[in-house]
Formats: structure tokens, sequence, C-alpha cells
């Protein structure tokens, strides 16, 4: 970087949240080399990476061990953690294995209940998921207001198959709700 500008901006600092279910939850400031970079160095004056990048941690990740409905044997290998950041939950869950289906449902427990807020709810697309033994695509997740579970829906509106091979979280799904 040469100083003078940055994304379009000239001496102005910009931030980017990335977020890692595998290593945690980093915020790193990015600064030109000319600005003193105050904020990065608020933080407990955190060391700094090639005179660029600050590093400092918001989130520390759990495991929780939802309760699933759906499964006669859950998914072996599964994992599920989380994090808060304020009033921000991000779940990061991956099967490893296909449990047992005995449901055309598939729901599981929230760490913590999502916030209450008529008339709203929080969803999104899972890539991949198991139904009896085989991929699906763009599996739905949704969590009602004040939910304490989230459920998965496959794509169209269909049923799960209440036998043989299921997994609804088979690579690594990301799921970001907010909470009271």
């Amino acid at each position: 970087m040469d100083g003078t500008k940055a994304c379009g901006l000239s001496r102005r600092e910009f931030f980017i949240s990335l977020f890692s279910f595998l290593g945690g939850l980093m915020a790193y400031t990015l600064r030109t080399e000319d600005h003193a970079g105050e904020l990065g160095r608020a933080a407990d004056q955190n060391e700094s990476v090639n005179n660029d990048i600050y590093f400092n941690t918001f989130g520390q990740w759990d495991d929780w061990v939802p309760v699933i409905v759906g499964y006669s044997a859950d998914p072996a290998n599964a994992i599920y953690r989380y994090t808060t950041i304020g009033k921000t939950v991000i779940l990061a869950m991956t099967e490893g294995t296909a449990g047992t289906s005995d449901s055309v449902n598939l729901n599981y427990t929230l760490p913590i209940a999502a916030k209450t807020l008529a008339n709203h709810g929080w969803g999104g697309v899972i890539p991949t998921a198991v139904d009896n033994g085989s991929a699906v695509f763009n599996v739905i997740w949704d969590i009602d207001q004040a939910g304490t579970v989230v459920s998965l829906w496959k794509y169209g509106g269909a049923a799960w198959t209440a036998s043989g091979g299921k997994a609804g979280f088979t690579h690594g799904s990301i799921i970001i709700y907010e909470i009271d």
C-alpha cells in the first residue's frame, strides 16, 4: 500500500470483519502507512503485523448440544458452535456423518432464544444437506421471532423423508440471528 489511498479514501482507516468458525472472530484494522492508526492500537496496544493489520478478538466460541427433532440416531462427528457479539449470535454447524431420520421435520434448539420482534424472523439458505441418503440443495433455515429453534425446510417446501440418512448441516453452515 503506498500510503495515499485505500479503497479510494485518502488517509482514512477502514475496517473489515471476517468470520471464521474454525479460528474465531477476528477484526482486522487496516491503515495506511503514514496514518497513526489510533483506533487499531487503542485496544490494549495490540501488536501489528507488517505494520498494517491489527488483530482484536471479539467473540469467544463455545460448543453447545442442541436438542434435535428429526432423528432416531443423531448425526455422528457433529460440531455445533456459537459466539455472541453484542446482541448478535453466530452459529457454526457441521454434521460429519448423516444421522437416521425418523421424522418429516428437522429442528435444532438454539443456544440463546431469538429476539422478540413483532412481524420479524431470520432465515437463509444452506447450500447442501442429505435426505434419505441423497444430497439436497438450497435448504431453507428459519428462526421465528422469540424462537428457540432453527427449523430446516427442503427447497420448495417438500417434507424430509422419515427414514434413511439425514444431515441438515453438511459443509460448515453459518447462521446469524439477533437476541434481546
